[in-house]
C-alpha cells in the first residue's frame, strides 16, 4: 500500500526508536496529501541514549594520530553517525515544514533522506565493528539548532545543502585518505561512497538555491548574505579544501575562490583588530577626526593587523582586499582572519559597526581617542566588559610621550645599580622649553663628550618629529621655526645626545597579571638619521657582531 511522504517524514522525525528513524519503506511513497505545515518541535524526538545534549557538554574528536587505535576510530565514527542521523531528521522536518514546496524539490529531499539513512546505518555498523556503541558519547545539538530554525526552502538549501553538506565534501575525502593511510579500507570505502553521494546532494541544493535567489545576484553574494551568525561561509569547508568536488557539484570558480579565503570564528570569541597608524597625533590632539592624508595611510595599510591576528579573529578594513591578493597571502602560508569591510567614505574614524556576537578583545593598532570613539559601541560586547575610560585617560596619554619615557629611564638608571649596561642618568633626554635651556643642556652634554645632539617632539612618529644638530652647527631659521612650533603645540622639546648607531632593535612586551611578558624582538632598519625604513623579524641577530648578540641574549 502506498505511503504518503508526510507519513514517512513523521515517522522519521517523531519516532522514538532508531528503527523508526532509519526504517525503509519498500512500497511506493506518494505525495498526494502533503498536509499542513508544522512548527519546528521544541525538542527532537529520539531514543533516550541518543538524546541531544543541550547543556553544552560534548565529546572531543580523537586526533588523527590516535586513529591507529580501533577504539578511537569508533569514537570518530560516532560523530559522523550523529551528523548523518541529524541530516536525516532535518530532511524529514523540511518535508513537514514546507508542504507547498515544488513536488520535484520534495521528491529530491526524499531521495536524499533515504541515502542519509543508509549512511547512518553504515557508520553504526562500522562503529560496532570497532567496539563502539552509538550513544555512548554526548551528542551535540549544534547541527540541529543551526538548521531547524529555517523559515523557507531557500533557508533549507542554504544551511544544510550548501553549508554542512558542502563541508562534508572536504571532511569525507580528507578522512577517506587518512583511513586509507592506516590500512582501514572498510571505513575508507564508506567515506568514499558518502563523498560521491554528497556531491549529488550539494548539487541538488545548489540548483534550487539558484532558482530561488534574487535575479542577477551572484551565488556568492546571495549565499553569504543569507547566512546568519553563528553560521557563515567558513562553516562550508573543512581542513583540506576540495576544489574538484565543488566543481563537480556545480559551483562556479568565483564562488570557490571566495569560499577558499573566507573565515570566521567557530567557537572562540574573536579579537577584533583595526589599524589606526597615527596614534601619537590623536594622543596629542585628543581628537577623532581624520584628514585625507591620514585616511589614505590608514586605508593603504589596513590589512597589516592580519599578520598579528589568530585564525578566528576579525579584522575591520575600509574595503575588502582583492581575492587574488588574499589567495596570495594564503599561498605564502599565512592564515586569514575574518575580514569585514566598513563603508567609511574616506573617514576611517567613524564608529565601527556593532559586532553581532561576543568579543574576546578589541585590538586597535593603539588605544588613542580615535580608537576609543571607533569601538565605542562594541566595548560592552566584550566577554569581560570594560569602559572607555580604562582605554584612554591622562595616564595612558602620558605613555605616548617621550617626556614620560625620559623620566622613567632616568628613574630606572638611578635605581638599578645591577644593570651595568644601562647608560648614566645624564645621558638621557633633557626636557627644554626655550633656546636658552637647549644651550645649557647642549653645553652640559658637550662637557661629557657628546658633541652631536637630537631634538625630539614628545608626541611624534618614529624619526618624524626629530631634528639633529651636529657639532659646530648653529640654529638655522628653519630649525628655530620648528622649535617654536613644537613648543607652542607640545610645550616641551626633548634634547638627547646623538649616539653612534651600532644596532637598532625593538622589544614588544605585554603587561599581564603575572607581570611583563616578552612577545618578541625585531631588528629595525633605520637610516643614519634614525628614520625608520622597515623591520627584520627572522634572523634577529643575523650579521650582528658577537658582543651585541651576547648583549641581546642577556636581556
Amino acid at each position: 500500500m502506498p505511503l504518503q511522504i508526510r507519513e514517512f517524514a513523521e515517522r522519521v522525525l517523531f519516532g522514538d526508536s532508531i528503527e523508526d528513524k532509519l526504517s525503509f519503506h519498500r512500497e511506493e511513497i506518494i505525495d498526494t496529501d502533503p498536509g499542513s505545515a508544522i512548527a519546528t518541535p521544541r525538542t527532537l524526538a529520539r531514543p533516550r541514549h541518543l538524546a541531544l545534549r543541550e547543556d553544552g557538554v560534548r565529546a572531543d574528536h580523537p586526533s588523527n594520530a590516535k586513529l591507529v587505535d580501533e577504539k578511537e576510530r569508533g569514537r570518530l565514527l560516532h560523530f559522523f553517525g550523529n551528523h548523518e542521523l541529524l541530516a536525516t531528521e532535518l530532511m524529514a522536518l523540511a518535508l513537514l515544514r514546507f508542504p507547498d514546496a515544488p513536488r520535484s524539490f520534495r521528491q529530491g529531499i526524499l531521495q536524499t533522506l533515504k541515502e542519509e539513512q543508509i549512511h547512518t546505518r553504515l557508520y553504526m555498523h562500522r562503529m560496532a565493528q570497532c567496539g563502539g556503541e552509538f550513544g555512548e558519547l554526548p551528542l551535540s545539538d549544534y547541527f540541529w539548532k543551526s538548521v531547524s530554525s529555517m523559515h523557507d526552502p531557500l533557508d533549507y538549501v542554504t544551511r544544510l545543502s550548501l553549508t554542512f553538506e558542502q563541508a562534508n565534501l572536504d571532511y569525507s575525502l580528507e578522512y577517506k585518505g587518512i583511513f586509507d593511510s592506516i590500512g582501514d579500507s572498510a571505513t575508507a570505502s564508506i567515506l568514499d561512497r558518502i563523498y560521491h553521494d554528497e556531491i549529488e546532494h550539494v548539487g541538488f541544493g545548489l540548483r534550487w538555491f539558484r532558482k530561488w535567489k534574487r535575479d542577477g545576484e551572484s551565488d556568492w553574494n546571495a549565499y553569504s548574505e543569507r547566512l546568519r551568525f553563528p553560521l557563515s561561509p567558513s562553516r562550508a569547508k573543512g581542513n583540506v579544501f576540495n576544489e574538484y568536488g565543488r566543481e563537480k557539484a556545480g559551483f562556479k570558480p568565483e564562488f570557490i575562490s571566495n569560499l577558499r579565503i573566507s573565515n570566521q570564528s567557530r567557537g572562540r570569541t574573536p579579537a577584533v583588530h583595526w589599524f589606526n597608524p597615527n596614534a601619537e597625533f590623536y594622543a596629542l590632539k585628543g581628537q577623532t577626526e581624520v584628514d585625507s592624508a591620514d585616511s589614505r595611510l590608514q586605508s593603504d595599510l589596513a590589512f597589516l593587523p592580519a599578520y598579528l591576528s589568530r585564525k578566528d579573529d576579525l579584522l575591520l578594513v575600509p574595503e575588502m582586499p582583492s581575492t587574488r591578493f588574499l589567495q596570495g597571502i594564503q599561498r605564502y602560508g599565512f592564515h586569514l582572519p575574518e575580514l569585514r569591510a566598513i563603508k567609511n567614505e574616506g573617514q576611517p574614524a567613524i564608529p565601527a559597526p556593532t559586532i553581532d556576537r561576543k568579543i574576546g578583545d578589541l585590538r586597535p593598532w593603539a588605544w588613542t581617542p580615535d580608537s576609543v570613539a571607533f569601538f565605542k559601541k562594541n566595548i560592552e560586547k566584550l566577554t569581560r566588559p570594560r569602559n572607555a575610560a580604562q582605554y584612554w585617560n591622562d595616564g595612558v596619554r602620558n605613555l605616548f610621550s617621550k617626556q614620560w619615557s625620559v623620566h622613567w629611564a632616568v628613574q630606572l638608571a638611578n635605581e638599578r645599580d645591577d644593570f651595568d649596561w644601562i647608560a648614566d642618568p645624564e645621558i638621557y633626554g633633557h626636557p627644554t622649553h626655550d633656546l636658552e635651556e637647549i644651550e645649557v643642556a647642549r653645553t652640559r652634554l658637550s662637557n661629557l663628550g657628546y658633541l652631536d645632539i637630537a631634538l625630539k617632539a614628545p608626541f611624534s612618529l618614529s624619526a618624524i618629529g626629530i631634528r639633529c644638530l651636529m657639532r659646530g652647527e648653529e640654529f638655522s631659521d628653519a630649525l628655530q621655526a620648528w622649535l617654536r612650533n613644537t613648543w607652542k603645540e607640545q610645550d616641551v622639546v626633548i634634547l638627547e645626545p646623538w649616539l653612534e648607531r651600532v644596532f637598532d632593535f625593538s622589544i614588544q612586551l605585554e603587561m599581564r597579571k603575572e607581570g611583563l611578558k616578552i612577545l618578541g624582538f625585531v631588528q629595525l632598519a633605520n637610516n643614519r638619521r634614525g628614520q625608520f625604513h622597515g623591520a627584520i623579524s627572522n634572523g634577529f641577530c643575523k650579521g650582528v657582531p658577537q658582543k651585541y648578540r651576547n648583549f641581546c641574549s642577556s636581556l
